[in-house]
């Protein structure tokens, strides 16, 4: 969903909160899926770590 406007629209009605994020942290948030589903193919296991903004 992150990877397209319309679904980044429904993405931020479930949580205002990401309205702040600009096309990088898009970007970052496509990467990290990316590479959390390369892995999870093989483990059958993903771990989300996200910072919270200070």
């Amino acid at each position: 969903m992150a990877a397209t406007q319309g679904g980044r629209g429904m993405l931020c009605l479930r949580w205002p909160g990401l309205r702040e994020f600009g096309e990088a942290d898009w970007r970052a948030v496509i990467a990290t899926i990316d590479a959390h589903q390369s892995v999870a193919r093989g483990v059958r296991y993903s771990a989300f770590v996200l910072e919270k903004p200070g």
